[in-house]
């Protein structure tokens, strides 16, 4: 039979509901800069407050914090350099202009912005991907009629 065979997946650790709030949430890792770390607990916070936090989000957590932090940084470089034209022309050995070569900074912020549209849309963190997340709904305990389904439904 040709294709991928199908996976079951075997869990042996607890698992939250969908929707269930953590509790305590994750701090960041100590290897982070100030600013990622301060990135990485705002944006646990946040998707946990929506019930979207899973213990497999962690990791690009904390790659968009970092990814965050340096796009702000190169953000910085740029808004201190004072120059309208972010771009260096390149002069051949006649000494004419052959090309024009985006400065370190703007480099640095253009794939950061790239990266973080990425995971923003993996993670969730705008509207239209939001609404296509299994978990979108408020963290906290079940309500009432909620938990009478479950009991009524649930072996």
């Amino acid at each position: 039979m040709q294709g991928r065979k199908k996976q079951t997946m075997v869990s042996t650790g607890e698992c939250r509901q969908a929707g269930r709030s953590w509790g305590q949430l994750p701090d960041p890792p100590t290897w982070m800069t100030a600013g990622a770390a301060d990135r990485f607990r705002e944006i646990v916070s946040q998707l946990d407050e929506i019930g979207a936090l899973a213990v497999t989000d962690l990791g690009l957590c904390e790659r968009y914090a970092c990814t965050y932090d340096r796009w702000r940084k190169a953000e910085q470089a740029l808004a201190e350099s004072a120059e309208d034209i972010h771009y260096t022309r390149l002069l051949n050995r006649a000494g004419q202009p052959a090309s024009a070569v985006a400065v370190p900074a703007l480099a640095q912020l253009n794939k950061c912005s790239d990266q973080l549209a990425k995971m923003e849309a993996a993670l969730g963190l705008t509207p239209c991907d939001r609404s296509r997340l299994p978990a979108t709904r408020p963290a906290g305990p079940l309500d009432p009629m909620e938990e009478l389904l479950q009991e009524q439904f649930d072996p």
